[in-house]
């Protein structure tokens, strides 16, 4: 049976790290391990004009698309022993706490709940550490 296994937190709190730190340590105990690219590092382009727009909406709309997607490629791999992923649609509806106009947020919502839930074997907080916190802030 395939475990997915997911690391949650805030941008930049070294998800991405963890992730791939643990599909190392899996491998080198045999097991066969599928990681996803960082969520935020495929949307690159769209994460630079919300910078710039600030537009919520637009860019949840983005990612729940995004997540979509995975959603239907981890189906064609269950033939591995864990799938790593760094984003579920429960983060979308954390975000989305941060859009101001309620009928964008309810928006949101109505898609998200609309959206496949996958069954992960694991959900794994990062917190961010402290050097990371405080550059985030800086900016």
């Amino acid at each position: 049976i395939t475990k997915i296994i997911v690391f949650t937190g805030t941008i930049g709190a070294e998800k991405t790290t963890c992730a791939k730190l643990f599909e190392d340590y899996l491998k080198q105990r045999g097991f066969s391990v599928y990681r996803f690219i960082e969520t935020l590092l495929e949307v690159s382009e769209e994460l630079e004009l919300f910078y710039k727009t600030q537009n919520f909406l637009f860019f949840q709309y983005v990612v729940i698309n995004l997540y979509k997607e995975k959603a239907s490629r981890i189906k064609t791999l269950m033939n591995y022993d864990y799938i790593i992923k760094d984003y579920t649609i429960r983060d979308v509806n954390i975000f989305n706490n941060f859009v101001k106009n309620e009928d964008e947020r309810e928006y949101v919502d109505k898609k998200v709940i609309k959206t496949d839930h996958l069954e992960f074997y694991k959900i794994v907080y990062v917190d961010p550490p402290l050097r990371t916190t405080t550059r985030h802030k800086k900016k």
